[in-house]
C-alpha cells in the first residue's frame, strides 16, 4: 500500500509540474542537454521537488524515494516539458 502512494504522490507533483509549466506560458525546451548534476533544495506545499542548477530553481517531479538533505547533490533531466529530480 505505501508503494502505492508513493506511486500516486509522484503522478501528482508530475500533473501539478506540467500545469504549472502550461500555465505560466513556459517554453518546452530544457535549459541544458541530456542529465545534469544539480542542488537539491526541497519540497514546495504542493510535493513538487525544487532543485538549484546553473543560479536557477526549477519545478521537478520526485524520483527518489529517500530522504534527501538540501544541499544534496542530485540528477536533473528533461524529458517532454517536464523537469524531473533523480538521486
Amino acid at each position: 500500500m505505501e508503494l502505492a502512494q508513493k506511486v500516486l504522490a509522484i503522478a501528482q507533483a508530475q500533473r501539478i509540474v506540467a500545469l504549472d509549466a502550461a500555465e505560466s506560458g513556459t517554453n518546452f525546451a530544457a535549459d541544458f542537454e541530456g542529465t545534469v548534476t544539480a542542488i537539491w533544495e526541497g519540497i514546495d506545499k504542493s510535493g513538487a521537488g525544487l532543485v538549484s542548477y546553473d543560479g536557477k530553481t526549477y519545478k521537478s517531479v520526485r524520483l527518489g524515494i529517500t530522504s534527501l538533505f538540501k544541499g544534496s547533490r542530485v540528477q536533473l533531466s528533461y524529458v517532454k516539458g517536464v523537469y524531473y529530480s533523480n538521486w
